[in-house]
């Protein structure tokens, strides 16, 4: 499951004046670690020691500017918006400042795209670093891009690069096994769309103990604790409920069984599932907005039951399975002059708090408690989009609804160990399949809590996604 039920992410830069703060002191990070040649990449990637560069010289022409008779790479990055620009100032000002100042022999230049068109142009554009998209419902075969743009060649294998480097120990392997391409690495996941599952959050006055402790986690056995009165949070478009029989799924669609993609709408189980929670609706038992004062029982997300507090609820965790990390994920252009370079840069801004609470933040920041707050009035800033954008999201100050960000390499970790398991993601080889799932779960989003002609709906989301599977035959 990916994502976060109970709030959705507006993609909306608010920027934010922060006079005053706070700035963090400068330091420079070496990394020192030298990778042997192998014949996918090829890449001699050398020692760095007192602004000693790496050898990109075999990758083709690079684009230089002189600074101070000094010849500088620039390093070409793609976005799709120039929403990356903090309280006035270009996001490759603040970088670039910081750079210069450590000895760095290369400079960053953002490259924007129109947004509407982004996932069609920006696996050919002349840059180095690639924002690879999202998906796009204008385009079936758009639904994964860097997916596409992998298997057509488009990105660079990043095996060599990250042998060895901090920022593949930033991930654990099963991060990093969720993007591998017949046995290789191509992109680096954005950890800002985490991978996440189902979680129970039941309030500690309505419930006690032992009806917890007896609860099968099953639907016979939450419908009898909500009883007739009972009211369920449920956002109504998601099957994570599957969780709890430890039955992987993907995209409220499909499930695996035998190494093969089903089709969940002839799953029996899934549609007890979906009429009793019709039933609930009927009801009037079911609350979709998350109105904290109306539920008893909550069906969230990991993060979200995390983060509530622990005097007032109980809380039942499933795990859930990783979903399409290739999705808004960075990538190193194949034909890339500067693959090193480019490499670095990503290394520092992903791995060295400085240069990412810089790039997320600006060059004033307020902290308290971990978190970057508003001088105004001391509330948690919001910079989801920015980091989803820059991939930078562990090892820096959190922002508000920062449910999956983490201190330390170590911390994730444990976190994927405890609530996720490896998903199973064979359904991106089939683009047009799962450009039509898409376009089912935005036509029957609303259906399980739609009171008015449910049964014919259901048939006819059942008919049609037996039409859609027949598509993998």
């Amino acid at each position: 499951m990916k994502g976060i039920l109970k709030i959705k992410v507006l993609i909306i830069l608010i920027l934010f004046s922060l006079t005053g703060c706070t700035s963090h002191e400068d330091k420079q990070n070496e990394i020192g670690t030298e990778t042997s040649q192998n014949e996918t990449n090829n890449i001699n990637k050398d020692t760095w020691q007192n602004g000693t560069v790496y050898d990109d010289s075999q990758h083709g022409e690079s684009k230089t500017i002189n600074d101070s008779n000094e010849d500088i790479t620039i390093i070409r990055w793609a976005f799709p918006t120039n929403s990356l620009d903090l309280y006035g100032e270009p996001l490759e000002k603040r970088i670039n400042k910081k750079l210069a100042e450590d000895g760095y022999d290369f400079r960053l230049e953002c490259v924007y795209f129109d947004s509407k068109t982004y996932n069609n142009i920006v696996k050919d554009a002349d840059v180095d670093i690639v924002w690879t998209g999202m998906r796009s419902m204008d385009s079936i075969k758009s639904l994964s891009p860097a997916y596409l743009a992998i298997k057509e060649g488009k990105y660079l294998c990043l095996d060599q690069l990250l042998n060895g480097s901090r920022l593949y120990d930033l991930y654990p392997k099963m991060l990093w096994d969720t993007v591998k391409i017949n046995g290789g690495i191509y992109c680096i996941p954005n950890t800002a769309l985490p991978d996440c599952g189902l979680a129970l959050a039941l309030k500690k006055d309505k419930y006690t103990e032992e009806e917890i402790n007896s609860f099968d986690s099953t639907l016979e056995g939450l419908l009898g604790l909500l009883g007739k009165e009972g009211v369920l949070y449920f956002p109504g478009n998601r099957c994570d409920y599957l969780d709890m029989y430890d039955i992987p799924n993907q995209l409220g669609y499909m499930y695996f069984e035998d190494g093969k993609i089903k089709n969940l709408m002839e799953n029996e189980l899934n549609l007890q599932w979906i009429r009793a929670l019709n039933n609930l609706a009927l009801n009037g038992q079911i609350d979709s907005f998350y109105d904290e004062d109306k539920w008893d029982i909550a069906m969230l997300s990991t993060g979200d039951v995390l983060d509530l507090d622990d005097e007032k609820y109980w809380k039942i965790y499933y795990k859930g399975d990783s979903g399409d990390n290739f999705k808004a994920s960075t990538a190193i252009r194949a034909d890339s002059a500067n693959p090193v370079r480019a490499f670095k840069l990503l290394e520092l801004l992903m791995t060295d708090s400085d240069y990412g609470n810089l790039a997320l933040y600006g060059v004033d920041v307020c902290e308290e408690n971990g978190y970057a707050v508003n001088p105004q009035d001391g509330s948690k800033r919001y910079i989801f989009p920015i980091k989803m954008y820059l991939g930078i999201n562990d090892g820096v100050l959190k922002g508000e609804m920062d449910y999956y960000s983490f201190s330390t390499p170590e911390e994730r970790a444990a976190y994927y160990e405890k609530y996720i398991r490896m998903g199973d993601i064979s359904w991106l080889e089939y683009p047009e399949f799962t450009g039509e799932i898409y376009y089912m779960i935005e036509k029957y989003k609303d259906m399980m809590l739609n009171t008015k002609n449910f049964e014919e709906e259901l048939a006819a989301c059942i008919k049609e996604s037996k039409a859609v599977f027949k598509l993998l035959e």
